[in-house]
């Protein structure tokens, strides 16, 4: 009785967490599109939703859906048919993925661990700037970390059918999908040629085409793609490819950043080597006490291969922070898993988790960057918005404007929640030595130093200035 009670309790705690953190997204739902939101994912995804659904290649132009799989735009468009197009409605379709998604986390290790791991796990997680940002925003890295537990999760439970289904809906969505899949065969290849019980040839190769099953799906796509454009993946992706060493260090050298650096994941890095060191000093005591189950260090391997390829598929890609969030949140578990289980008196897990979490919510207060994966990405909209309306209530839709390339994008489509009346801007210029009337500055833009010392050549008069927090939008006239 002791255990049931105790189960339904971290129960209700995750249904808690999930629930509060549900209702502090709320002020945030609202908000206009922002970033790659704005210019890539809500144009292909009004392309579906106004032409309809459909996940064969053409179903979107390929420069709006930049060759992907259709399935997160096809999910997407239909959420959009039936709760309508506006911000709101369309954020809490992210959201409610993101609420399953650290319910999924929560079971996953509640099944193969523990529950007290696992509602401490999905704490973190969801107090992760990272992740607190993305999971209210129309990208499709969450549902990409939800498909990932639910693979691991259907595997690792003998669940075939519904490795099949989740596995394939993960590769219907992004590239990405592939080193999950590449993981899985090459662990599950190992432990078939180790196992003393050797098994026939024809069962092995049954086994390991079971891990690729999955694969079929996507293949049609891409074999459909390049019948159809003359291409498999789209061009421009591929022309960001790169085996350069000094740009696979760098990349390396930024996402090992984000793993252990960033939002005060420094502290959970040194946490975890005082606990290894611990443990080495009672290596005996450990090994004779059985404190790792056998089956638990095969599951550890199983994430350790999938976030080394995952890395991999990273660095020789185009990368941006966003794209480990199906790495991150194991990263997390599998800190508080080694720490509790190297370090199991609970009085010493009460301090350490309570300063990861002042730390993860203290780095909300502390942004110096401008990105998707960044708090302050509200104050950019916000700050955005003001300036719309501004150049809206002065009347300046027929005016010569230069505006930063993103900004194109807010001032002449209605569904991104910036215009607030029915006419947009079409007179629009991203080129400084066009003749404009009104030119917009973006404080994070790449290009501020070019645009004030164009502002000092020609003498344009600071019109107005739009700020909050560390950003600001100014718009100059000559």
């Amino acid at each position: 009785m002791k255990t049931k009670k105790k189960s339904r309790l971290y129960f209700s705690g995750a249904i808690l967490v999930t629930l509060t953190f549900f209702v502090i997204k709320i002020p945030y739902l609202s908000l206009p599109y922002f970033w790659d939101e704005a210019w890539s994912y809500i144009p292909a995804v009004e392309w579906m939703r106004v032409h309809g659904p459909g996940l064969l290649p053409g179903a979107i132009p390929p420069e709006l859906s930049r060759g992907h799989p259709l399935l997160f735009y096809f999910l997407a468009s239909s959420w959009q048919l039936i709760f309508g197009n506006s911000p709101t409605a369309t954020h809490v379709f992210p959201l409610l993925i993101s609420c399953a998604f650290m319910l999924a986390l929560f079971f996953f290790i509640k099944r193969f661990f523990d529950e007290y791991i696992a509602l401490t796990t999905i704490i973190l997680v969801a107090c992760m700037q990272i992740f607190f940002v993305q999971s209210g925003l129309l990208l499709p890295e969450i549902i990409m970390a939800l498909w990932t537990i639910l693979v691991l999760h259907s595997w690792l439970a003998d669940r075939k059918i519904l490795y099949f289904i989740f596995a394939s809906l993960m590769l219907l969505t992004k590239e990405s999908g592939f080193a999950l899949i590449a993981a899985i065969f090459i662990v599950q290849a190992g432990i078939l040629l180790l196992n003393k019980e050797k098994k026939s040839p024809g069962a092995i190769l049954l086994q390991l085409s079971a891990i690729l099953s999955p694969l079929i799906f996507p293949l049609i796509f891409f074999i459909l793609q390049k019948l159809r454009f003359g291409w498999v993946f789209f061009p421009e992706h591929m022309d960001k490819v790169s085996f350069d060493p000094g740009n696979i260090y760098s990349t390396l050298k930024a996402v090992l950043n984000i793993i252990f650096i960033n939002d005060g994941r420094i502290f959970m890095l040194i946490a975890l080597i005082f606990a290894i060191l611990y443990f080495l000093v009672r290596f005996k005591n450990f090994i004779r006490m059985k404190v790792f189950l056998k089956k638990e260090m095969l599951i550890l391997i199983y994430f350790l291969v999938f976030i080394v390829f995952y890395i991999a598929f990273c660095i020789i890609n185009f990368f941006t922070d966003r794209y480990l969030l199906a790495i991150l949140p194991l990263f997390v578990f599998i800190f508080v898993f080694l720490f509790i289980k190297l370090l199991p008196k609970r009085y010493l897990h009460i301090p350490v988790f309570s300063v990861l979490l002042f730390l993860s919510v203290f780095s909300f207060f502390r942004n110096t960057r401008v990105q998707d994966v960044s708090i302050c990405y509200a104050d950019v909209v916000k700050v955005h918005h003001s300036a719309v309306k501004f150049l809206e209530d002065n009347n300046y839709y027929e005016k010569r404007m230069y505006v930063p390339y993103l900004m194109t994008f807010n001032l002449r489509y209605k569904f991104l929640g910036y215009l607030s009346g029915n006419k947009n801007f079409r007179n629009l210029t991203t080129n400084l030595k066009d003749t404009s009337f009104v030119f917009m500055v973006l404080s994070f833009d790449s290009d501020t130093a070019e645009f004030y010392q164009f502002q000092r050549d020609n003498n344009l008069k600071l019109l107005r200035r739009f700020e909050k927090g560390i950003v600001n939008t100014e718009i100059y006239i000559p």
